[in-house]
């Protein structure tokens, strides 16, 4: 669970707090200040983020952040959510929210 994660994570400093996963580059926004996008780049593949993330959570992190470019725009950025969850793993996103919709909030919700 997250909270025995949280337990084993303060006991040893050798455990990441958080650890940040980029998800895709490409972004449908172009903003002044950032310079982690693209408008062409594919997704990332998901069986090599799938190891990515076990690999994490192996390490005993309590929460990874998918991010990106716009993680919304990986087209299974739910199975990528349901991954992480399934360790225990605390999974946050950071995004601009534009393509959010009913659709994805349930599909996020579903994956836990």
């Amino acid at each position: 669970s997250s909270l025995t994660r949280g337990a084993l994570m303060l006991a040893s400093p050798r455990r990441p707090l958080l650890v940040q996963l980029v998800v895709t580059r490409r972004c449908h926004l172009s903003c002044g200040y950032c310079s982690e996008y693209d408008e062409v780049s594919s997704p990332v593949d998901v069986e090599l983020l799938e190891r990515r993330i076990d690999h994490v959570a192996d390490l005993g992190t309590l929460v990874l952040t998918l991010t990106g470019g716009e993680p919304l725009l990986h087209p299974r950025l739910d199975q990528l959510v349901a991954r992480v969850a399934s360790h225990g793993v605390v999974c946050t996103l950071i995004s601009n929210g534009y393509p959010l919709t009913k659709e994805w909030v349930r599909r996020l919700n579903d994956a836990g």
